[in-house]
């Protein structure tokens, strides 16, 4: 199962990065650390999930989904949240939000559901 991970802090990306190469059938085919360079990337590689951490980037997030389910409806997108607002979790699921994390607690919840899309996903 191909992801890709939107992650601006360098020691969070890299465990997930760490993460993420633990997971069994798990392939990150790509990492950003912005919205801008992850737009175009995640549009070329087509993953089947986008890992997206949006705690620093508010508003720019839901323009950044819009445009990213816009042309790719089917992506699966797993939100990583430090302050997880009843608000902002409405929205995002609006936008086509499937899983919500609180970021500095949520790790092992996020292994967990990677594992079970994996298996799914054969």
């Amino acid at each position: 199962m191909d992801v890709f991970l939107v992650e601006d802090a360098p020691l969070v990306r890299d465990r997930l990065v760490s993460l993420l190469h633990e997971i069994p059938k798990v392939n990150l085919v790509g990492e950003a650390s912005s919205f801008g360079k992850a737009q175009e990337l995640v549009l070329s590689l087509t993953p089947k999930v986008m890992i997206l951490d949006i705690s620093p980037h508010g508003v720019n997030a839901f323009r950044f989904l819009e445009k990213i389910k816009e042309k790719l409806p089917n992506l699966t997108i797993i939100v990583l949240m430090n302050q997880p607002f009843p608000t902002y979790r409405k929205r995002y699921k609006e936008l086509g939000v499937e899983f919500f994390f609180e970021k500095s607690t949520s790790f092992n919840a996020l292994a967990e559901v990677l594992q079970w899309m994996a298996q799914r996903a054969d």
